[in-house]
């Protein structure tokens, strides 16, 4: 009966929200070839407001989604200013990229959660039922939506 406790008796509420309904859309974003280079990578990166860049597999295959082969995140691009005096033409997308991770747009606020567990990006593209991506969401997004959930819930069981 502790209030302290409460959030504990509503894990539910994530399961009851979908990943569209908190997600940033997205017309235009910003992606990489595996053979960008540092410079490249940093000049999107310094023009835009993106922590996450999608690398498409330039000979993957043409029809259907692209094919995302990962994920360049700014805080790794960051790190590699320090170690990256010399010859930054030699680092390419593709050697610093991390494992594609996403989520769908159907998916559950728990899934979301789970897979930002997993990953430890500060982002997530979020794909259609197509693989497409429709747009991206961050952690802080998830936070604040079960925080309204959980508030709307409390009302509820007050009234």
């Amino acid at each position: 009966d502790s209030p302290a406790h409460r959030l504990e008796l509503t894990p539910d509420l994530l399961d009851t929200i979908r990943a569209d309904a908190v997600m940033d859309r997205v017309e235009y974003f910003h992606t990489l070839s595996p053979s960008n280079t540092l410079p490249e990578m940093l000049s999107v990166f310094t023009r835009t407001r993106e922590v996450i860049l999608p690398v498409i597999d330039d000979a993957g295959p043409t029809d259907g989604p692209p094919p995302y082969s990962g994920l360049v995140l700014l805080d790794d691009v960051q790190a590699l200013l320090k170690s990256a005096d010399t010859l930054p033409q030699l680092i390419v997308a593709m050697d610093v990229q991390a494992p594609f991770m996403s989520v769908r747009t159907d998916d559950t606020l728990n899934r979301v959660l789970e897979t930002f567990l997993q990953s430890g990006y500060p982002e997530l593209p979020v794909l259609s039922a197509g693989g497409l991506i429709e747009g991206f969401v961050r952690q802080n997004q998830v936070i604040n939506e079960y925080y309204r959930a959980y508030l709307r819930r409390r009302a509820e069981e007050e009234a």
